[in-house]
């Protein structure tokens, strides 16, 4: 099953004047291999078009990248082939023509978007490779956690949570509601502090979600201190990761090194949240306080001549003295505490697309190589 030939594969071709162009490494990554990465002179992800020896060899880019001969920087590199600094997204937009078209199986866009997360692509990257796909019904919601489920590195959170948000209300009724539902509680409970999502995540059947969001529904009762939550993260993660093995022998060892990282200091983990928590409420008391007390309370604006610090109005004394002097006094040493939570989230997510990556292509694996 073709399209015709991509319109990009004309002389010249777009690889940079590469004689033969990279398709798939060699490992370890030797210098020559990485400065031709750098220079675009390598063919992308499904680069000549939606065939299925293109689908084979993003499998064997993964298949190389989890090698027991890739060196540890192997997946970062690799990932630079999601794209092309020429070609951009025409490749898999190309692709997503092909599957809505019939012309390709929907199979191929889940082993392009396994890609995006096995091989560690950022989230920016991962949101502009996934973006195209997501106009194929049958991958949609795949699509959406390729796309959405991010934010630590430009700390897009607030974006992200927003989609996920139009996502739960657009899956409303069908069998992927829940899995929404749970990924929109815990950027809720970790990112925005609200403990009224603790329950939400609570109340979920994990047993019936995908393993890779159960894994991650998991991770946030892990960081408030449920009992089990560590065995559960071990249990999904397996069981994420059990079609991959064959083609991947060393994902197993790799995702364990990351969860035990992931799992250690939980106890100062669980205190930076609650801090975070706490200085977020005590935020809003004093928002509230100054607020009424610059609106309804009448006050004069005066000027301590003798110093020259801030200007202090009767409305803000009273907000300091109403939520006890955490108007400025707990904030400061928080910021700390506030980095480490979220450096701490988006290793959580990168190893949850990493989980959800192994889980689409395990599943396809059989059909698309035999």
């Amino acid at each position: 099953m073709t399209l015709l030939p991509p319109p990009w594969l004309v002389d010249p071709l777009p690889w940079h004047a590469a004689a033969s162009p990279l398709e798939i490494p060699r490992a370890p990554i030797d210098p020559e291999t990485e400065s031709a990465l750098h220079l675009g002179r390598y063919v992308p992800v499904f680069g000549w078009g939606a065939t299925e020896d293109e689908a084979r060899r993003v499998i064997a880019l993964v298949a190389r990248a989890y090698s027991t001969e890739a060196d540890p920087g192997a997946m970062g590199i690799l990932s630079a082939m999601l794209l092309h600094p020429t070609l951009g997204t025409r490749p898999v937009t190309w692709l997503a023509d092909a599957i809505r078209a019939g012309t390709a199986p929907t199979a191929w866009g889940k082993v392009a978007l396994a890609a995006a997360g096995l091989l560690g692509a950022g989230d920016s990257v991962r949101a502009e490779f996934g973006e195209p796909l997501l106009d194929c019904p049958a991958l949609r919601a795949d699509a959406l956690r390729t796309v959405a489920v991010g934010g630590a590195e430009q700390y897009t959170f607030p974006e992200a949570f927003a989609r996920l948000c139009a996502a739960e209300k657009e899956f409303a009724g069908t069998r992927g509601a829940e899995s929404f539902t749970a990924l929109r509680a815990w950027f809720e409970l970790v990112l925005a502090r609200r403990w009224a999502a603790l329950e939400t995540l609570r109340e979920i059947r994990v047993e019936s979600l995908p393993a890779a969001d159960a894994w991650l529904v998991s991770a946030g009762l892990f960081l408030v201190g449920d009992d089990g939550a560590k065995g559960r993260m071990t249990e999904y993660a397996s069981l994420a990761l059990e079609g991959l093995s064959p083609v991947a022998p060393r994902v197993v060892p790799i995702l364990a090194r990351e969860l035990a990282e992931l799992v250690s200091h939980s106890w100062a983990r669980r205190w930076d949240h609650l801090r975070c928590a706490a200085a977020k409420d005590h935020a809003a008391a004093a928002v509230r306080a100054w607020l009424s007390a610059a609106l309804y309370e009448p006050h004069d604006e005066g000027t301590d001549h003798d110093t020259l610090g801030p200007e202090m109005t009767k409305a803000a004394k009273e907000a300091r003295a109403l939520v006890g002097g955490f108007l400025l006094d707990w904030f400061v040493p928080d910021r700390e505490a506030r980095s480490r939570v979220d450096r701490w989230a988006g290793d959580v997510l990168r190893v949850y697309h990493r989980l959800h990556g192994a889980s689409m292509l395990g599943g396809v694996l059989d059909e698309v190589i035999g």
